[in-house]
């Protein structure tokens, strides 16, 4: 099977609807040709005008990135993507870190932005077979999504002296985090290229999970919780007032802590313009609210993920709540692999492959292990107590 066919097998089987090709061999009279052939009847960008060196999209093109809005009208979904094929050596890459810290300052980048592609650059010793670390010489708020599938990406494909190294990356920023905090990148194997193909796929999402009620001490903060508690508490049944308090109170209450930020900004922003007296009543009361919010929500995290240090220093602040987003997407099982090679991805598949698992490991029985007998425990058991000694233990007072 040729490289092509390889390439429009593992587009339709992973049913992509966007991605970037980045290849150096088509020269740009062939490309139409190929791209038919490997994609029929998508629509397609290349920047040879700017490098025959690349295949993608568009809002800039350059000789080592291409940066593209995408938008998706099924799911109403927006996002930045920028595709990455950085040049083999260190001169020539320096160009690519300061386009990256010019982009990543853009406005429309400052959103959901996912950054992925060659790099030909590693970040830590880890990620290379043998040399010493070069981390990533740019700081643009960046952080490496997380991954699945194999670790590294690229490999020489020379057996008697093999290198593999992590070239190729799948980075977003704080607002890719928030808008997309449970997707991951998946590396599979390369196959015919030199390069492990990446797909971050939008479609696994968790399923939704009712959960029970729990009583959270912030929620005896609010300033109905002893009027509603003792009302049903002088009847003879007890109704679910705690949960009413915290459905009208508190539910949401990270949302709600920003919309009290927001609140009391829009009326400091009019005090601070025309000040009056009722705007001093109104920032005070915006600021108690908001004061409200914010240390009901630290209650909550500090009972949500059971970290104490929050209390002595940590204060709720933005590198907190990026800490537990990176743990969250890091310990959940996006997929499992079964034993025919199928990759499964719903969630009670998931549940009864792991449940079957451990059910073997630890509850078969191996019918291959016999006991011995009391011929070979004598054996094994050499030791034997003189009649003296044994006199003298059954002389102790026992209980009865």
């Amino acid at each position: 099977m040729d490289r092509q066919q390889v390439v429009k097998n593992w587009v339709r089987s992973n049913r992509l609807s966007i991605g970037a090709f980045l290849e150096t061999r088509v020269i740009e009279e062939n490309a139409a040709a190929v791209f038919e052939a490997v994609i029929l009847g998508w629509r397609y960008e290349t920047n040879y005008s700017v490098n025959p060196a690349v295949s993608v999209v568009i809002y800039s093109k350059s000789d080592q990135m291409v940066v593209c809005g995408v938008f998706s009208p099924e799911t109403n979904l927006s996002y930045t993507a920028i595709s990455v094929y950085g040049y083999n050596t260190v001169v020539q890459r320096r160009s690519l870190w300061e386009e990256l810290v010019t982009v990543t300052g853009m406005s429309f980048v400052k959103e959901a932005s996912l950054i992925m592609g060659d790099f030909n650059h590693i970040r830590v010793a880890s990620e290379h077979f043998s040399i010493a670390p070069y981390p990533l010489p740019v700081n643009c708020g960046l952080d490496d999504l997380e991954t699945r599938g194999v670790f590294f990406s690229w490999s020489n494909g020379r057996p008697e002296d093999p290198i593999l190294r992590k070239l190729d990356r799948v980075l977003g920023n704080d607002s890719w985090r928030q808008s997309f905090p449970d997707l991951v990148a998946v590396f599979e194997a390369p196959g015919d290229s030199d390069h492990a193909p990446c797909v971050v796929d939008f479609e696994v999402v968790p399923e939704i999970r009712k959960t029970s009620f729990k009583y959270f001490s912030f929620l005896s903060t609010h300033p109905r919780f002893l009027g509603d508690i003792q009302a049903p508490w002088n009847e003879s049944i007890l109704t679910g007032s705690k949960m009413e308090i915290n459905r009208v109170g508190s539910a949401n209450i990270q949302l709600r802590a920003k919309d009290a930020m927001m609140n009391l900004k829009s009326v400091q922003e009019r005090l601070l313009t025309a000040p009056s007296d009722l705007l001093f009543r109104e920032e005070f009361v915006a600021r108690k609210q908001w004061k409200f919010f914010e240390a009901a929500q630290s209650v909550f995290f500090i009972r949500k993920s059971r970290v104490r240090w929050l209390k002595d220093g940590d204060a709720n602040t933005k590198f907190y709540f990026k800490l537990m987003v990176a743990h969250q997407a890091r310990n959940a099982i996006r997929y499992l692999i079964d034993a025919q090679g199928v990759k499964i991805t719903n969630k009670m598949q998931i549940k009864d492959m792991v449940v079957s698992y451990f059910q073997n490991l630890l509850g078969a029985v191996n019918g291959e292990v016999m006991p011995l007998s009391v011929e070979e425990l004598w054996f094994l058991m050499v030791f034997r107590c003189s009649e003296e000694i044994k006199e003298k233990l059954l002389w102790i007072p026992s209980v009865e």
